[in-house]
């Protein structure tokens, strides 16, 4: 099962980004509209480029989540008006495989502005795909509450889900664990970072171990359809859908 938040720890979306959300769009997931915990009292998601997000229970030993660099209110409005839920045709133009730091905080600063990274909250039974070329990467049953911003998953899907390569130790954001930049196996898409302490930053599953933090708007949820709901629209033995 997929390690949920308790409710004291889960925030509701900021009205200033909720109008522009629309998992049911992207996937036809519900997607519910919550985000990980407020980081240091902050309102509207403004902060200085660099600052990293410091959350109870996190050991000072354990080095944080970089959070996006701020974007000003004239770009936010650029942004929403180019890239959205339904079309990141632009968004994806510009990844590249191996990411560059300029490309990385460009695609965490978009990505934060469409989707709000409201992935992070969605505990819906499912699967993440890639929002590029659908491939599948991960499931809610390896999904749980990290540190970060971003969505958290302790493994992917399936074993050739995604590509990694590995980061030399301390040259991100100071982490000496296991780190890795972690691709979409299929296109190559870039999707976030995995750290080798998934047990250390809030995952209790048994097989803890490393914490793969994903940008929402490289993502695709499709939720798993109840069992009568699959058993209504089974072809039946002769190949025919029910009346």
């Amino acid at each position: 099962m997929a390690t949920e938040p308790s409710p004291s720890k889960r925030a509701r979306v900021d009205a200033e980004a909720a109008p522009h959300l629309s998992i049911a769009g992207d996937g036809g997931g519900s997607g519910t509209a919550v985000a990980t915990a407020q980081v240091n009292g902050e309102q509207n998601g403004t902060r200085e480029a660099g600052e990293v997000a410091r959350f109870p229970g996190v050991s000072e030993e354990i080095k944080a989540c970089r959070l996006p660099a701020a974007v000003a209110a004239d770009d936010k409005a650029q942004i929403r008006r180019e890239i959205t839920l339904e079309d990141r045709s632009q968004y994806f133009a510009l990844n590249e495989c191996p990411i560059t730091p300029p490309t990385e905080q460009r695609m965490e600063q978009i990505s934060k502005v469409v989707s709000n990274e409201t992935l992070a909250g969605c505990w819906d039974a499912g699967q993440f795909h890639c929002a590029r070329c659908a491939r599948l990467l991960y499931l809610t049953s390896a999904k749980f509450e990290g540190p970060c911003l971003w969505p958290s998953f302790r493994e992917a899907a399936q074993a050739d889900a995604l590509k990694n390569r590995a980061v030399p130790a301390g040259e991100y954001n100071g982490y000496q664990c296991e780190v890795n930049e972690v691709y979409c196996g299929g296109c190559s898409l870039f999707l976030g970072h995995s750290f080798k302490d998934g047990a250390e930053t809030g995952d209790t599953h048994p097989d803890a171990a490393w914490r793969h933090c994903v940008l929402s708007l490289s993502l695709s949820f499709t939720p798993d359809r109840p069992a009568t709901e699959a058993a209504a629209t089974a072809p039946s033995s002769n190949g025919t859908l029910p009346s």
